[in-house]
């Protein structure tokens, strides 16, 4: 399904192949590492900013994503949306994972608390700024 992050940019909704019940997205989310295949999504050829929530351990349907997408040469940013507790760890390791697939280059990764400080949601947008070559 394809969005808008308003302003005319684009951006996709990341679905699974077999939508499961709460409890086993639940199960699936504790167990690190899991993943389900999602559905083909257009990346065209652009950069991408990725913005997703981290989920208990992991999100299955991001690694599924990330075991079939072809990330090669695009410029890539990443915010993971968290309620509590310190993920820094997590972003690392996702952005290691990210950084490993098909060459795609991180240019910008961290971790964006929600409900949390505008500041936090700023320096992301201003990360993302700089990498675009504006301000």
């Amino acid at each position: 399904m394809s969005t808008s992050l308003g302003g005319g940019v684009p951006s996709v909704q990341l679905e699974p192949v077999r939508n499961h019940g709460f409890r086993t997205w639940q199960f699936l989310a504790s167990i690190p590492g899991s993943s389900v295949r999602v559905k083909q999504v257009d990346l065209g050829s652009e950069d991408l900013v990725f913005v997703f929530p981290k989920w208990v351990y992991n999100c299955p349907v991001v690694n599924g994503f990330l075991s079939s997408a072809d990330l090669g040469g695009r410029r890539i940013a990443l915010a993971v949306t968290y309620t509590s507790g310190n993920i820094s760890g997590y972003v690392e390791r996702l952005t290691r994972k990210i950084g490993k697939r098909g060459g795609g280059k991180i240019l910008l990764s961290m971790p964006v608390k929600r409900g949390g400080s505008e500041e936090d949601r700023e320096k992301f947008i201003d990360g993302l700024r700089h990498l675009s070559g504006g301000d």
